[in-house]
């Protein structure tokens, strides 16, 4: 439950970060929008009911974050969060730098303000960001990894009935 809030404060944190950018889109009718933020998965659209699997695709640009792995140790608890930016551009030269510039103001904005709901804590020193190699044209990526500290369970077992 703790990570599924974690995810949904930070969605709510990106989308005010990335609100102001106009992107180049897929979505028919339109030039330019902002990137939608979304959990966990993004989700693929139908342009008409009867579309041929082929033309399925999601609608970009777009913004998904999501939960990799938490790490329970005995000193914190740490939860592993990918971002992944995904923007639409049909100029194979600079498609990737839309992406990358989304992907820097979401870093800058989550390590200026490293703390979310009052709870969380981003480590401002876990960030990592990648492009990979193999992009699928028209569509640029570029991922961002960081951790973050959350509330650690607490037993409620009195240990000291072993050590009297």
């Amino acid at each position: 439950m703790v990570n599924v809030v974690l995810v949904k404060k930070l969605k709510e944190r990106i989308e005010t970060l990335v609100k102001d950018f106009l992107l180049p889109t897929n979505v028919d009718g339109h030039d330019h929008k902002a990137p939608q933020v979304v959990s966990g998965f993004l989700s693929e659209s139908k342009q008409s009911p009867v579309a041929d699997p082929q033309e399925i695709k999601a609608e970009l640009p777009a913004v998904v974050v999501r939960f990799l792995r938490e790490n329970d140790g005995r000193q914190a608890n740490i939860v592993k969060i990918r971002v992944i930016v995904i923007t639409y551009s049909e100029d194979e030269q600079n498609g990737w730098i839309d992406s990358l510039n989304v992907s820097n103001r979401i870093k800058i904005g989550l390590k200026r303000d490293p703390i979310i709901d009052d709870r969380f804590q981003i480590d401002d020193e876990s960030f990592e960001t990648e492009q990979p190699d193999e992009q699928p044209f028209p569509e640029w990526a570029t991922y961002i990894t960081f951790d973050v500290l959350i509330p650690q369970v607490q037993s409620e077992f009195d240990w000291g009935v072993f050590y009297k």
